[in-house]
């Protein structure tokens, strides 16, 4: 039983921040329903494993991960290490102290792997000290993930590193070690600390030669960007999923209910609208929380940026009109609209004390309308909703409308629900204080309505040679989309038709927005996206070359990004939209424009089922710079 291995290391101490924009625990990221590290515990289990001592960041993330692992606490022991600082060996050197006390090999892998079959089964009868698991399949190598290449011949590593050019493996990030084995490569490691875990373990490899096990015929994943998560989870539900009813081993087919009773009720929105110049510095002389409610505590949203401009004036608005009125202040970003924050501005607010005529108002841009919006929809089953955007996206999208949204562990507004608010209350003058690139970044949703439902908005677009920044400008264009989107919500309220235009470009655009962990702007992905769509419209033939010239030339104009990084795979993208509200039957529905101001349709259809080989060919002329 030398050999035998019941131990295991697994190095976790990564945030995850390529996978999104969250600042993630990457152990705790969601794949198919299960944590990253569970997916990994649980093969290690079925390979004999007994007990894994677990390599984290700091005490937060041991907590973290403890608390998702107590189940496994009965069949494993589990121990926590916390990572030595400054450790350029990975987190290798952190657990010496326990190694020292070892009999046997043991395993040392990473948080992040998702494989179809067990990995750890391969590693039998092995008498080196060192040996390590390296995938040899092109195919799945090139979906992987992994970055650590491997040039091997005859069982033996030739050379080993993430920047050669002659390879023929993928280092997988499982390794066996013996006791001897890792004293080695701490004493290599102790003459030169300045050297990483692959000049380590090419020094090593040098004198004394690492066992490779090849590994060829299965898909795997090393989970470290949006894309491969994407692809894991895609793969692991399709390994899941079940293709007929069955009780037993006996196949049903399920039948219809006919006794039922039908509720319907038809609810009246009612929702003021104002827009006002620099009314933020005159809010004092309007009734904007409904005077009856002056007794009931209300709470204003409000990002740390924009608290900083404008939290203090508001809050004091308010409160010199004799509310009863808080603050909270919560982190800039996509993240606020996370469901961990929600949960904590949930029982902040729960604790601070509401009733049924309180009142929650979001100050700030679209992450703040979007949280705001459905923290109001979701307390006491539904309270009082003011929106005050401070963004021209806001202004013009986000806050006008009953949308309210979380972000998902695979993108964008995977959350939500449709809540009304009370009031929006918009001043263009807060644009001035917008850095140009936002200012740019929220007229994409502008230049939207413009493309698919008003050609004179487009005109007037493409004559304009003024600044962008001029109040008079943006005081227009605010105005005018208001119109133009309200226009659409009265008229096809849950955007089956012609309010499709609200969606325009945002199918691949959601897709860019996330595969870039958020880097783009909203608005500089719908730009990619509305890009996209424009060059499907041609291929599918309902539009000509022409439309997909005015798309370039208008969203060049101002300063918008046409064309999809090189960088993100066709592939990558249409697994992204697989996540899509408009995904069904295999395929995705994209509201598509056949001339300026105007959506395709035919019978009352407003959208075209697109088959991914269409979609691929329109993702790869985006590529193209015209």
């Amino acid at each position: 039983m030398k050999n035998k291995i019941d131990i295991a290391i697994i190095l976790a101490a990564g945030k995850g921040k390529r996978l999104d924009a969250y600042d993630s625990i990457k152990p705790l990221v969601m794949v198919a329903g299960k944590p990253l590290i569970i997916w990994n515990i649980e093969k290690l289990q079925k390979a004999g494993i007994k007990q894994i001592f677990i390599v984290v960041a700091d005490k937060i993330q041991s907590n973290k991960i403890r608390k998702q692992l107590l189940s496994y606490e009965n069949s494993l022991k589990i121990k926590y290490i916390i990572k030595i600082k400054n450790d350029m060996l990975g987190s290798l050197v952190s657990v010496k102290d326990e190694v020292s006390k070892f009999k046997r090999p043991f395993f040392v892998t990473v948080c992040d792997l998702i494989f179809e079959n067990n990995p750890y089964l391969l590693f039998k009868e092995i008498k080196s000290d060192i040996s390590m698991l390296v995938s040899t399949n092109k195919k799945y190598n090139q979906v992987a993930g992994a970055q650590e290449k491997v040039l091997y011949k005859d069982d033996k590593i030739i050379n080993l590193n993430r920047n050669i050019i002659d390879y023929n493996g993928l280092d997988v990030g499982i390794y066996r070690f013996t006791v001897k084995g890792y004293k080695d490569i701490l004493s290599i490691f102790n003459r030169n600390k300045e050297i990483d875990f692959n000049q380590v373990l090419k020094k090593y490899n040098k004198k004394k030669k690492i066992k490779i096990i090849l590994f060829n015929n299965k898909p795997w994943f090393d989970v470290n960007t949006p894309e491969t998560l994407i692809r894991a989870e895609l793969f692991l539900q399709k390994i899941k999923q079940p293709h007929e009813l069955t009780i037993g081993k006996k196949k049903i087919k399920p039948q219809t209910i006919k006794d039922t009773i039908n509720f319907i009720h038809n609810k009246k929105v009612n929702i003021d609208v104002i827009v006002k110049k620099n009314i933020i510095n005159e809010l004092e002389k309007y009734e904007i929380i409904p005077l009856e409610y002056i007794n009931s505590p209300h709470y204003i949203i409000v990002d740390k940026r924009v608290d900083k401009l404008y939290g203090q004036i508001v809050f004091n608005k308010f409160l010199s009109q004799g509310f009863n009125i808080g603050k909270i202040v919560v982190d800039v970003g996509e993240g606020a609209k996370s469901t961990e924050q929600f949960i904590e501005l949930t029982e902040k607010i729960l604790v601070s004390g509401i009733d049924k005529n309180s009142i929650l108002i979001s100050l700030g841009g679209g992450v703040i309308n979007n949280l705001t919006g459905f923290l109001a929809s979701t307390l006491y089953r539904g309270i009082g909703l003011i929106h005050i955007p401070t963004t021209l996206m806001s202004q013009c999208d986000a806050a006008i409308g009953l949308k309210q949204a979380l972000n998902g562990a695979k993108g964008k507004n995977l959350i939500g629900s449709y809540y009304e608010p009370l009031k929006i209350v918009v001043d263009p003058i807060l644009l001035l204080t917008q850095d140009k690139r936002y200012l740019y970044d929220g007229l994409a949703e502008c230049l939207k309505h413009a493309l698919g439902q008003d050609k004179d908005f487009y005109d007037y677009f493409m004559a304009y040679d003024g600044l962008i920044n001029n109040i008079d400008f943006l005081d227009y264009v605010v105005r005018n989309n208001i119109k133009l989107k309200i226009n659409l919500m009265e008229n096809d309220f849950k955007e089956e038709h012609e309010a499709l235009v609200l969606q325009y470009g945002h199918e691949v655009g959601h897709a860019v927005e996330y595969l870039s962990g958020y880097d783009f702007g909203h608005g500089e992905s719908i730009s990619i996206g509305m890009r996209v769509s424009a060059e499907l419209a041609k291929i599918v033939g309902v539009a000509d070359s022409g439309i997909v010239q005015a798309h370039i030339d208008l969203l060049k104009k101002y300063k918008l990004p046409t064309v999809v990084p090189k960088n993100m795979l066709a592939d990558d993208i249409i697994n992204v939209l697989r996540y899509n509200k408009k995904f069904a039957e295999g395929k995705v529905q994209f509201a598509l424009i056949n001339e300026l101001g105007h959506l395709w349709h035919a019978d009352g259809v407003y959208t075209i089922p697109t088959r991914e080989d269409l979609l691929k060919k329109a993702i790869i002329k985006a590529y193209e710079k015209k």
